[in-house]
């Protein structure tokens, strides 16, 4: 017969393994509740593809500076600049696979490629309007790129980038009313470009142009390869 000792220890290891066992579930339990399936992703970025957007849709906040190749940057304190894609983009591309970034302590000379965004077997490039050295890269946008549709001006942004000089940096870029303006001339002449990416054949721009001027989502997967390439051209390479 155990003493009373001997069932009080037993009993304590008992508890013991039971408390790091539950432990244990709960954290893997925890995990799996709060990370994102592969599915779940996948279904998000479908509906982000399909949504229908007009010119109104798009975002252009406050406090936010534009290029002219559809890339935005936003000053911080410390006189570096938070550089991500603008929200017409994502809007175009529908989902995206994967983001190419430059090496932290990269220097970005104007007009060089600051990163591309591929979808599908595509990838655009979008080109940095001033000097400077990237000082950090997004790792969270890298991993998953969700953010860059729903919220691509906070959560979305993918690099930083220390200015050369950060007066010089501001004046080739767009802000406040001017950038409003600017964006809505820029989705006019997107719904243009993508009605006339086919002369003479209305059907592929018919399914991507609805009734009210509204884009389907992801229209830009419904170009061939030299639609896609003059959008580049047209759209991306100016600064």
């Amino acid at each position: 017969m155990h003493t009373l000792h001997e069932f009080l220890t037993q009993t304590k290891g008992m508890e013991y393994l039971i408390a790091v066992a539950v432990l244990v579930l709960f954290i893997a339990f925890w995990r799996l509740a709060t990370k994102p399936s592969a599915r779940a992703q996948t279904a998000m970025a479908n509906v982000f593809k399909a949504l229908p957007f007009g010119i109104s849709d798009i975002k252009v906040p406050n406090g936010v500076f534009f290029g002219k190749g559809h890339l935005w940057a936003r000053p911080e304190l410390n006189g570096t600049m938070r550089i991500g894609v603008d929200d017409l983009i994502p809007k175009l591309v529908g989902p995206v696979k994967a983001i190419s970034v430059p090496l932290p302590n990269a220097v970005l000379q104007r007009g060089e490629k600051a990163f591309s965004v591929k979808s599908d077997g595509r990838s655009l490039d979008f080109r940095i309007p001033f000097e400077g050295k990237v000082v950090e890269v997004n790792s969270k946008i890298l991993n998953n790129p969700t953010a860059i549709y729903s919220d691509p001006y906070r959560a979305g942004w993918i690099l930083k980038v220390k200015p050369a000089k950060l007066t010089e940096a501001l004046k080739f870029m767009k802000v406040a009313e001017d950038a409003a303006d600017w964006m809505k001339k820029e989705a006019t002449r997107v719904r243009d470009f993508i009605a006339n990416a086919y002369p003479g054949r209305p059907e592929p721009a018919g399914a991507i142009l609805l009734d009210g001027g509204q884009i389907l989502g992801g229209a830009l997967h419904k170009l061939n390869e030299i639609g896609w390439k003059n959008f580049q051209k047209e759209f991306l390479e100016e600064i």
